[in-house]
């Protein structure tokens, strides 16, 4: 009798046990599976973004020498300050 007892508690104890693991390995795998269609998403927005040249037109424009030393050629021969403009 206290043998089978015995062997009971282990038992319960044993599912217990594999209950509470298999709720944590749920958690963790869901949460894998979570991330990996994060990433996948992300690399699909990125991919349609670069298609159509989104990231080109976000970009400012660039400034070139040319003009900025133009412009300063402008500014003194009006004879106004040169700190006015790109210093």
């Amino acid at each position: 009798m206290k043998i089978d007892n015995y062997i009971d508690n282990i038992h319960n104890y044993i599912m217990d046990l594999h209950k509470i693991c298999e709720k944590k390995i749920h958690w963790i795998t869901t949460s894998l599976y979570l991330q990996i269609v994060v990433i996948i998403t992300l690399m699909v927005i990125l991919y349609f973004c670069q298609n159509r040249k989104i990231w080109k037109k976000a970009k400012l424009p660039k400034i070139k020498r040319k003009n900025i030393q133009k412009q300063r050629i402008r500014i003194r021969e009006k004879g106004e300050v040169e700190d006015t403009v790109f210093s």
